[in-house]
């Protein structure tokens, strides 16, 4: 796995020995270099299971430091597989108990054009009732239940949730493997009749990818307790401050008892848990010809 540190740490006091000229060329490589990060996907040389599991991706994975996640990316003519493994507990927890959605801009990331959110917060509810008992499987497989994805853009509130298996060309799959997140996603590469839902870019061509994920309501925070938010129905944490609850269904900490339950107030010092700050990472993806 090749690890890549993206954050800049250079000291301010340098620029005061740099001749103006020397300046302005910094700015221009500081700016060409601060673009985002980036990776080329690779010729597809393997076959790919979209099963939750990273038996496919052991020396195809990217880390990146400053987001806590490794991508790999592989294509051929019609097809991107992309993976994502996460072993920060914080990022984990909330792609799966609040949903991942990975966005694709031909155009730039701030363009958004297409979207695909998974997991659902409505599937991940059914599947807490129907009691699932194994951590570390896929999502929903023992239980064989159909799940869901949105399908957002272009629009700002285009949102369309279909069954997993009526998209077609699509596959997608989350779990928790020992504590950390396991995403694996299939998506056909140029839209056409067949394939409605599409990265919008050919092989050889370029994407910028955005991950990030599902933000939750904040309620007002009553005055003293600023530092901590109230969320709307998704507990930041497990019953008891438990970071249970990827993948095979054991946690509880999702729309369940009242507002902001999760841990105690002996453990946090307030009856309003701590709510993570959504994960954004833009990748920029140069697609194999």
């Amino acid at each position: 796995m090749r690890r890549i540190d993206t954050q800049w740490t250079g000291r301010a006091q340098t620029w005061r020995l740099l001749t103006r000229p020397a300046c302005l060329l910094m700015v221009v490589l500081l700016v060409l270099s601060c673009g985002g990060a980036s990776l080329e996907s690779k010729a597809l040389d393997r076959p790919i299971t979209v099963d939750g599991k990273a038996e496919d991706w052991r020396d195809s994975l990217t880390y990146f430091k400053d987001a806590g996640i490794a991508v790999g990316a592989f294509n051929d003519q019609k097809d991107l597989y992309v993976c994502v493994t996460s072993w920060n507990q914080e990022i984990s927890l909330e792609a799966m108990n609040q949903g991942l959605t990975v966005w694709f801009s031909p155009g730039g990331a701030a363009e958004k054009r297409f979207g695909i959110e998974y997991p659902l917060l409505q599937d991940r509810l059914g599947h807490d009732r129907q009691g699932a008992k194994e951590q570390g499987d896929p999502l929903f497989a023992e239980q064989g239940t159909v799940s869901h994805v949105a399908l957002r853009g272009p629009g700002v509130n285009d949102r369309r949730i279909l069954a997993v298996p009526d998209v077609p060309g699509l596959e997608v799959t989350a779990a928790a493997v020992n504590g950390s997140l396991v995403y694996e996603l299939k998506v056909p590469l140029v839209k056409s009749d067949q394939h409605p839902y599409a990265v919008g870019a050919p092989a050889g061509g370029a994407v910028d990818v955005l991950f990030e994920t599902t933000s939750i309501q904040v309620l007002p925070v009553p005055p003293g307790d600023e530092g901590r938010a109230r969320g709307g129905g998704m507990g930041g944490r497990g019953a008891g401050g438990s970071r249970r609850g990827m993948g095979g269904g054991r946690g509880r900490g999702m729309g369940r008892g009242a507002v902001g339950s999760g841990s105690s107030d002996a453990e946090t010092g307030s009856s309003l848990p701590r709510i993570p700050k959504p994960m954004q990472f833009t990748l920029k993806l140069r697609l194999a010809p």
